[in-house]
């Protein structure tokens, strides 16, 4: 499946200011073309042409990033009136077709020069002075230049973008159970508190893992931590987040903290294995700190444990 660019407000707007200074530049160059070739008396067409540049980017430049094709169509339809105003000297410019499709492959989705191509192709053919059978092969000759150029750079951002949407996922989820790990938590805990007037936080800690770990093996132990983390992410609801906060240790942000208390007893009785696990569970505070929040759930936990682990502790 092919990955468009993504691109924030100030991107788009960046490849706006690019493709109108590149599409003025190549009329300039054109320009400076029909002077070589003694048909620089169409100064007209081509001021009207940069004209046409300015007033699109003055429209275009806070739009969305499909728009952004305007500059690629604009560069070869313009070449199209150059070849009726200056033709000499548009057969000069052809290169500028393949700047155009360059734009488009940074720019838009992979093919999406498809639908530029047919605009390309006609200005082209219109240029060639040769019999049918010759212009033929230039087009496709042409066309195969035009569509790598595009297609190679859409290809290379696409598997640009699939590349940091791995590494992202790597970096933020643990790699034994699957979880969101502790990083993972940091940053989608503070969205979570922000986005809620009250969200229940708990910290679970598996009871003598150690002993567990020593006594099974560590393969057992591994296997307990993945059965245990699964149960986990069956029981929270899919607005609510966990995460492997370290070692035995697990998290827990709740939504709906009026049901915090019911949803961390169903989490405790879940443990595998005949194990057990304490939890401390606190109720995020307005305008608490998730730091804060972590202490307090912390502070919890280690009261479940002095008091004989095994159970659930609010503070």
């Amino acid at each position: 499946m092919s990955s468009a660019p993504s691109y924030s407000d100030a991107g788009v707007r960046s490849w706006h200011n690019r493709g109108a200074v590149g599409t003025i530049l190549l009329g300039l160059i054109c320009y400076a073309a029909s002077i070589t070739t003694h048909e620089a008396d169409s100064i007209g067409y081509w001021a009207s042409d940069v004209l046409v540049a300015a007033a699109a980017w003055v429209l275009l430049r806070r739009r969305s990033r499909e728009t952004l094709l305007v500059w690629p169509t604009l560069v070869i339809v313009g070449l199209y009136g150059a070849h009726v105003a200056a033709p000499r000297s548009a057969t000069l410019c052809q290169g500028a077709i393949v700047v155009a499709f360059v734009f488009v492959g940074l720019t838009q989705q992979r093919w999406t020069s498809l639908l530029v191509w047919p605009i390309a192709g006609l200005v082209a053919w219109q240029s060639y002075q040769l019999p049918v059978e010759q212009s033929v092969v230039r087009l496709l000759l042409a066309s195969a230049v035009w569509l790598c150029a595009a297609e190679l750079p859409a290809l290379l951002i696409s598997q640009l973008h699939r590349a940091q949407a791995d590494f992202h996922t790597l970096a933020s989820t643990d790699a034994l159970t699957g979880l969101a790990n502790r990083r993972a938590w940091d940053d989608r805990i503070g969205e979570l508190l922000a986005d809620r007037s009250q969200v229940a936080v708990l910290l679970l800690d598996l009871d003598h893992f150690k002993t567990y770990n020593d006594t099974h093996g560590h393969l057992a132990g591994d296997d307990l931590l993945v059965t245990f983390a699964r149960a986990l992410a069956s029981l929270t609801g899919p607005g609510d987040l966990v995460a492997r906060w370290g070692g035995e240790e697990f998290a827990v942000g709740l939504r709906d903290a009026d049901t915090a208390r019911v949803v961390a007893e169903r989490l405790r009785r879940c443990v595998p294995r005949g194990q057990t696990c304490s939890i401390g569970l606190v109720v995020a505070r307005p305008g608490e700190s998730c730091a804060d929040v972590m202490r307090r759930a912390d502070a919890a936990l280690y009261r479940a444990k002095r008091e004989g682990r095994d159970r659930v502790v609010a503070a």
